[in-house]
């Protein structure tokens, strides 16, 4: 598949030459849909994965955590499909070996390695806004969004690489051979003045748990679309 061109309309220059790739938890099966395959489920025609990673620019690496599927993606980028330690071991275990994937894909690996869920199709608009904050913050690990109610969204966050390696190596000493099996993705976040809370539109944050959530995405798909891409 020859390369793409980057979205338009996608974070400015500085934004591009950093050094960052991306980890989908893209294992996980929704309860409340049957047990479906939520990253596979169609909007508008196309899964809900392919349309998270057809928002971000062209050439950055994504590591899907989870089985691996076939893929129709519009943008180029290498994809590094894995699993985390035991399979379905939850979001710190998905996030640890995505990050592992990426550090492993290239000398060097990259310095920031954003998480986004597989089942929100929008979420990459609000990586530039991630990115901003660990620039401006220099002694920031880590940048979370906010949802509109203040509530962290551990899942759409981005962490210095160095930072975040250290914080898996440490958990998995403290948890012994259980590892990071069943941990929630927030104890890979630091505290205090090392994390930086970004507000992000709730329409960027929307995810799939429920059959009527699928439906307010459907039925908002057509005003995006007539709003024009949106940003990377």
């Amino acid at each position: 598949m020859p390369p793409a061109a980057a979205p338009p309309g996608g974070p400015g220059a500085a934004q591009r030459a950093a050094s960052w790739g991306v980890v989908v938890p893209a294992g996980g099966r929704g309860s409340r849909l049957g047990g479906a395959d939520k990253p596979a489920l169609l909007l508008g025609g196309r899964s809900l994965l392919e349309r998270l990673l057809d928002g971000l620019p062209a050439g950055v690496p994504a590591a899907l955590v989870g089985p691996r599927r076939e893929l129709a993606l519009a943008v180029d980028r290498p994809l590094l499909w894995c699993r985390e330690e035991p399979p379905g071991g939850g979001p710190a275990a998905a996030l640890a070996a995505g990050a592992a994937a990426l550090a492993a894909s290239g000398t060097p690996g990259p310095d920031v390695v954003v998480v986004l869920p597989g089942d929100a199709p929008h979420a990459a608009g609000a990586v530039p806004a991630l990115l901003a904050a660990l620039r401006t913050s220099p002694r920031a690990r880590a940048a979370v969004a906010l949802d509109a109610g203040g509530r962290r969204q551990v899942l759409v966050a981005a962490h210095r690489a160095t930072a975040l390696a250290a914080r898996v190596a440490e958990l998995g000493d403290r948890e012994g051979p259980r590892g990071l099996a069943g941990l929630a993705a927030a104890r890979l976040l630091p505290g205090g003045e090392e994390l930086v809370e970004v507000p992000v539109p709730e329409e960027l944050l929307a995810d799939v748990d429920s059959p009527g959530d699928l439906e307010r995405l459907e039925q908002r798909e057509p005003l995006r679309r007539a709003d024009g891409p949106e940003p990377a």
